[in-house]
């Protein structure tokens, strides 16, 4: 619990199973503040959901694992600004 912000997550692991190489996990994230709807309901994200939303023409928002939304906003040359503070880039492939 973020006592400044009232954020609530939660995080949990459904299985993990141990193998040769990578191991297979399921595990999932409760976010009160910043998830939209995930596949397994409001607010609650599996490992590996990522999602791209285009709202509006000029911003796009990245959600990632815990369901939390990075916006990048989009420059007059068709390039995205990258927010302070991520390292993340969002690129417009030229095949759209």
């Amino acid at each position: 619990m973020d006592y400044s912000t009232g954020n609530l997550m939660l995080a949990g692991t459904d299985f993990d199973i141990a193998g040769v190489g990578q191991k297979l996990q399921l595990a999932r994230t409760y976010n009160s503040l910043d998830a939209p709807a995930g596949a397994m309901a409001q607010r609650a994200w599996f490992t590996y959901e990522r999602r791209l939303d285009t709202f509006f023409t000029d911003e796009v928002e990245w959600y990632d694992s815990t369901g939390a939304t990075v916006s990048f906003k989009k420059k007059s040359d068709g390039s995205f600004t990258t927010p302070d503070g991520y390292s993340r880039d969002l690129v417009k492939n030229s095949d759209g």
